[in-house]
């Protein structure tokens, strides 16, 4: 959140791009943006506690109703081994936010897994190819 704030004066497409998706003015946009976040949190804690799907990071705690997860430690990965996925993320609606590989991370038994998934969209497409 931070980070965003600090981008907002200084990259005019970051800033279009944030304002599009949050509209304005500032404070309310940051407080969606906010409010956005603890919604993806809780959805991946959801989605993870009844499905257990084999292709995401397993979100195992939620607390402060939403605003703090835990989710198993995972390194980088290459935008290759994106590409080299099951779930085929280059195929999946732009809108499901899996087109980069700072959304997927190796576990500890070397599986590439989604760790990003709050998105409805991601949610709703995880089920259908899974």
């Amino acid at each position: 959140m931070l980070s965003r704030l600090l981008l907002l004066p200084l990259s005019k497409r970051y800033r279009d791009r944030f304002f599009k998706k949050y509209g304005r003015p500032l404070l309310q946009a940051l407080v969606r943006d906010l409010c956005a976040g603890r919604y993806a949190n809780q959805n991946e804690y959801a989605y993870w506690q009844s499905s257990r799907n084999p292709h995401v990071m397993p979100t195992t705690n939620s607390y402060l109703f939403g605003w703090v997860i835990i989710q198993n430690r995972g390194e980088p990965v290459t935008t290759e081994d994106v590409h080299n996925l099951i779930l085929r993320p280059l195929e999946a609606p732009s809108s499901c936010e899996m087109s980069t590989s700072t959304q997927f991370a190796r576990d500890k038994n070397g599986r590439v897994l989604l760790v990003d998934y709050g998105n409805m969209k991601t949610i709703t497409y995880l089920q259908e190819v899974t």
